[in-house]
């Protein structure tokens, strides 16, 4: 058995490679003739050619088409993903606004309450309108933001302006009728807020100093501010209510305290305008609308 299969190798493998080698020629042979063909015969090999194509053209689309719908139906999952995490935050966001308003209301019930138990009224009339920062001109030596408001909101000095997150400014310049205002913020070298320890209840004076930075001044001797506490309007000028949030220390230096505002004063998109009704003398300059 193993003698036939040696002797059927030797004639076998001899016969493959003539037979491989005799390929190769034909094949070659068989391209240079096309060649040849096709440039003596153009318009015969460009309609074989259509022919062809349009033969293969249906079966390519048939083919085609399972793999659209594979990528459609995975776009489609990505979608849903998407959707689902968008979903999910969203009803965070709402659960956490919930939660606000509900706060928001019973301390709205409770101070209605007390005031009615002290037969108080409400000395000023509270109104106020959101706008939209249009640009912010912050460099090393001032910060402020330019904002656009309805033009029927009573524009005036001294407006505050606040975030979700606590107060970042205030007006000092207005064009009245147009909805234009220029909001001086908090860390602007020229801003100047009396404000009070949320815990100590002590005063002092918040100071701007460019860069999202403040500097807590004037405050009584042996005071000792800690890191982390948060700071609040003191309401002793006349015109800033009391108690809205402001900054947070972050850095106590021997005599210096630093803070840092609660609100990013360098990605303000959307603020809103408030008119808590203290402000009666105040001038009114004029403003050049951008």
């Amino acid at each position: 058995m193993n003698l036939k299969f040696r002797q059927f190798a030797l004639i076998a493998i001899p016969l493959r490679t003539a037979v491989a080698q005799v390929s190769v020629g034909l094949l070659l042979l068989s391209a240079i003739v096309l060649m040849f063909v096709a440039r003596t015969h153009v318009d015969t090999f460009s309609a074989l050619r259509m022919s062809v194509v349009r033969a293969v053209d249906p079966m390519l689309i048939a083919a085609q088409e399972p793999v659209q719908m594979a990528e459609s139906w995975f776009d489609n999952l990505q979608t849903v993903a998407v959707m689902q995490m968008e979903n999910k935050a969203l009803r965070e966001e709402l659960a956490n606004l919930r939660q606000w308003h509900a706060e928001a209301t019973r301390l709205d019930a409770e101070n209605r309450s007390l005031r009615a138990l002290l037969q108080m009224k409400q000395p000023h009339e509270i109104t106020s309108t959101g706008g939209a920062v249009l640009a912010d001109n912050g460099t090393s030596y001032g910060h402020s933001v330019v904002v656009s408001v309805p033009e029927d909101f009573h524009l005036r000095r001294g407006l505050v302006a606040m975030t979700g997150d606590g107060m970042v400014g205030r007006t000092v310049d207005v064009a009245p009728g147009t909805g234009m205002a220029r909001v001086l913020l908090l860390d602007d070298p020229a801003s100047r807020v009396p404000v009070m320890l949320e815990t100590a209840k002590t005063r002092a004076i918040l100071s701007g100093q460019g860069n999202n930075l403040l500097l807590l001044e004037h405050f009584p001797d042996g005071t000792a501010p800690t890191v982390g506490e948060r700071i609040l309007t003191a309401g002793d000028d006349g015109v800033l209510p009391s108690g809205l949030p402001l900054a947070r220390i972050t850095r106590v230096d021997g005599d210096r305290v630093w803070a840092a505002p609660i609100a990013q004063l360098d990605r303000l998109d959307w603020m809103r305008l408030v008119d808590f009704g203290t402000i009666n003398t105040l001038a009114k300059p004029n403003f050049q609308a951008p």
